[in-house]
């Protein structure tokens, strides 16, 4: 079972959308989901329990060991976290994922609300929050470059010059964290990681394009 997925700004606009009980339904039934192999419930006809169902195949693919990356703005959910919300009634926990989203985005998604009754909790999931928070915003900051790519995966095989036509329009930030989360390709030879990693994008794309349509 994964550790960790990621929480996208997406589902942050949904949870938005939802009553607190309604976003404390949602957090739970997605971390049972990712992380206790819980199957949702593709007949359900309430609201949190069929926008689920809308973004399972997404979900799904964040616990294959070889997910795609996505370059939606997002932060690591931790196994750990869930326990939290569990231990809250729907209502306080969806308060709790909706200051947890303010402080990870932005937005007011708690205005004018009492959170009192959940500040200890959000305390106890700051800190590991912040960390990634600062982490998102110093990757940002640093200026990533093959040299880095090589530099930082040495074991890397008959590594491209940028001068390759594999490397049009290819976020150099997003191929370092490809590499980086799969280090079962750290040892490759650059041309197989490239295809591999423009393979998944394709896939990726045409995935988004069905949906908006």
């Amino acid at each position: 079972m994964i550790k960790k997925f990621r929480f996208y700004l997406t589902y942050a606009d949904i949870i938005g959308e939802f009553a607190d009980d309604e976003a404390g339904q949602f957090i739970k039934k997605m971390c049972r989901f990712m992380f206790a192999d819980e199957p949702l419930d593709d007949n359900a006809t309430d609201k949190t329990g069929s926008v689920l169902m809308l973004i399972s195949e997404e979900l799904a693919e964040q616990k294959m060991e070889n997910a795609p990356a996505r370059k939606n703005k997002s932060f690591a959910f931790l196994k750990v976290y869930a326990n939290i919300f569990y231990s809250l009634k729907d209502a306080q926990a969806g308060l709790l994922i909706k200051r947890v989203c303010d402080f990870m985005f932005g937005g007011n998604r708690v205005k004018d609300k009492d959170c009192s009754k959940i500040d200890s909790y959000f305390n106890l999931l700051k800190g590991e929050l912040t960390k990634s928070k600062n982490k998102a915003s110093n990757g940002r900051k640093e200026r990533f470059t093959l040299t880095k790519i090589y530099k930082d995966f040495p074991n890397i095989q008959k590594p491209l010059d940028k001068s390759s036509t594999l490397f049009t329009d290819v976020d150099l930030r997003d191929l370092h964290a490809y590499i980086a989360e799969r280090t079962e390709i750290q040892n490759m030879e650059m041309f197989d990681i490239m295809c591999m990693y423009l393979d998944d994008f394709t896939r990726l794309r045409k995935g988004e394009n069905k949906e908006v349509k």
